[in-house]
């Protein structure tokens, strides 16, 4: 069960300070939705999932996201965590090891999440996608996976 581990730690206190502030702010500023994080599981077995309404209503809100997919091993139910692109991705797996990460956006004009590897803090592969694929079709999602885009490479 290879897992990627949180390459800054270190950090992780002040990235959830951090997110706490952003998300007071946001609230005071009547976003419409706070940043999150929201949550879905599954079964023992990895197989039946589990959304609250919250967490359906922002990743269906068309606007880029990250994620995490957090599975402990076999007999134990695993996590699916979304939050807002302006928090880190160590503050929705609690600062631990992820089984895979990325970001994504809901494209409603023909009902698909494209994700993706984009994460600093795991620095996960393309191949990894590949383990979250089933959690979100097991949510009900069409998934379109893609690599991420390595701007230091483009100039």
């Amino acid at each position: 069960m290879p897992t990627y581990v949180n390459k800054m730690r270190e950090m992780f206190s002040q990235e959830v300070d951090e997110a706490n502030a952003k998300a007071f702010e946001a609230l005071r500023y009547d976003d419409p939705m706070a940043p999150g994080p929201f949550g879905a599981n599954s079964d023992k077995e990895g197989k039946n999932w589990a959304a609250t309404k919250g967490f359906k209503d922002f990743v269906e809100r068309g606007t880029k996201f990250k994620w995490v997919l957090i599975w402990r091993g076999p007999g134990k139910p695993a996590e699916l965590n979304v939050i807002s692109s302006i928090l880190k991705h160590s503050v929705a797996a609690g600062g631990e090891e992820v089984y895979t990460a990325g970001s994504g956006y809901y494209r409603a004009s023909d009902k698909t999440l494209v994700v993706d590897n984009d994460t600093g803090h795991y620095l996960t592969s393309v191949q990894s996608l590949d383990k979250a694929v089933p959690a979100w079709e097991g949510l009900g999602y069409k998934v379109q996976t893609k690599e991420r885009v390595d701007f230091t490479k483009l100039f």
